[in-house]
């Protein structure tokens, strides 16, 4: 007979949502396109790429990560929140900007030859503008799912992202124009789509996140930071600075292969979590190292190993955003803090390094191209794989915060809130036992709670003695299964 309270336990990973919610991740894959598309302007949109950089493409990429960088600045230290009417109009309006700068853009780099760089700019800044937008809606649309279905939506439109991206490359100007304004319009209907139905929750928390949190969310921003500007640069340096590159025809295969690529990588790393029952984003960004450090490697090798050095910096680059986006749903789900907040300072660390790793290289120019860059390479790679190495060991602590316990990903903020209320009063727990008892569900360690509440370790030690002894249990993971009900 099954227990009073208890719930069915499904399949850990939600994979049926990928059927079910199908809008959300082919909405988000088509913003995410589009964005890259826009990043790598030139090699997405010129039938020739320019490999030292046109007229167009470096004014675009520096007006999209400036303003996109600001913007969230500017949204994360916002304290009053608009109306929700007036929130949809700033949305849609800011959203038909960035289309509009695209198109406009994209029509500059096939219609004249030589385009203005204040023209140029012009459309990055656009662009940017959308960009922010549509990443805090979707932000909003993915923190009404639970942590696991949102973990399978965002890796499902990581792998299918680089789809449009190889179109993009084979088709004739005309089709390049309509999936430039396509990918976005899509993204935004299918936004409105849902906050008609009430798919997006009917408000956000707006607490700020307390001392002890934000320490950890910025240490986490730091480490999106060196991985962001470090992908770009060696990227771009070895674009820029080398005169033997990747042949042109060769994009769209080494893109074709990314996606099953991405796709395996991801694959793999969600079947470890469902046969462990364990939700371990850190997988991600272990592989994501592992990838850029092999990048680093095979591009110092030039020409022998440029196919594997592209391929291998994109699959990094897409495992490190999945990584972003979990870790600022997990940071506002743990905090009940606004996802705005943890999505914004993440994307301005993304955005900035990416500004910083396109820059730097800019400002290597005057050494020279091919002669100087390949003796540069050999030290360029050195300090690359040290730059990863300080961000996988500065956000390797963070663990704790980002694995929350399995059984609690089915629970919403506010239900575990009244799971645990409802368990206090079961079990007669007095009312900093029942403080404590939301905490430790939340998987919280003594030290942390310490701090937060302002006790010592001993007292800490003696209120989980007395609440294990109430409820009848003898280690946190029993505690997590009676509240979660089984």
């Amino acid at each position: 007979m099954e227990q009073e309270g208890a719930r069915p336990n499904p399949d850990f990973l939600p994979f049926g949502a990928i059927i079910e919610n199908w809008q959300a991740w082919a909405g988000m894959a088509a913003f995410l396109s589009w964005v890259n598309v826009m990043l790598c302007f030139e090699g997405a949109l010129r039938d020739e790429v320019i490999y030292e950089g046109g007229l167009v493409h470096d004014p675009v990429f520096y007006g999209i990560t400036a303003t996109a960088a600001l913007a969230f600045i500017v949204l994360r230290s916002r304290k009053n929140h608009p109306r929700k009417v007036a929130e949809k109009k700033l949305f849609i309006a800011a959203a038909a900007l960035g289309i509009i700068g695209s198109g406009v853009a994209t029509a500059l780099v096939h219609i004249a030859q030589i385009v203005p760089p204040a023209a140029s700019s012009a459309c990055g800044v656009c662009i940017g503008v959308g960009v922010v937008a549509i990443t805090i809606a979707w932000g909003k649309l993915l923190v009404a799912h639970d942590l696991r279905e949102s973990l399978v939506l965002v890796s499902t439109a990581m792998c299918m992202q680089w789809v449009p991206f190889v179109i993009m490359m084979l088709v004739p100007f005309a089709a390049r124009m309509a999936l430039v304004l396509a990918l976005p319009s899509a993204s935004v209907a299918l936004l409105l789509r849902h906050a008609a139905t009430g798919e997006t929750p009917a408000f956000e928390a707006s607490r700020e996140p307390r001392k002890t949190d934000s320490s950890i969310l910025n240490r986490m921003a730091i480490m999106v930071f060196i991985f962001s500007a470090t992908i770009q640069f060696i990227w771009t340096f070895f674009i820029k600075m080398f005169t033997n590159n990747l042949e042109p025809s060769l994009f769209p295969v080494v893109f074709a292969v990314l996606t099953v690529l991405t796709f395996a990588i991801m694959g793999l790393a969600l079947f470890a979590m469902q046969r462990q029952k364990s939700y371990r984003i850190e997988l991600y960004y272990r592989m994501a190292f592992l990838l850029c450090v092999c990048s680093a490697g095979a591009f110092s090798l030039a020409t022998q190993a440029s196919v594997l050095a592209y391929m291998s910096i994109y699959a990094g680059f897409s495992l490190v955003v999945p990584t972003l986006w979990m870790m600022a749903l997990g940071f506002s789900f743990m905090t009940k803090s606004s996802i705005t907040n943890a999505l914004s300072l993440l994307s301005t660390a993304e955005y900035a390094g990416f500004l910083i790793g396109f820059a730097l290289v800019d400002a290597l120019k005057p050494l020279g191209y091919s002669s100087y860059g390949n003796e540069l390479s050999a030290y360029i790679c050195t300090t690359v794989i040290f730059a990863f190495s300080v961000a996988y060991v500065w956000i390797f602590p963070e663990r704790d915060l980002i694995s929350l316990s399995p059984t609690m990903f089915g629970l919403s903020t506010e239900s575990l809130e009244a799971r645990c209320a409802e368990l206090g009063e079961r079990f007669g727990l007095t009312k900093r036992e029942k403080e404590l008892l939301e905490l430790f569900a939340c998987g919280r360690n003594s030290a942390y709670i310490e701090k937060e509440l302002f006790i010592s370790k001993n007292t800490v030690a003696s209120h989980r003695k007395s609440i294990y002894r109430k409820m009848g249990v003898k280690t946190q993971q029993e505690l997590l299964t009676l509240v979660e009900g089984n």
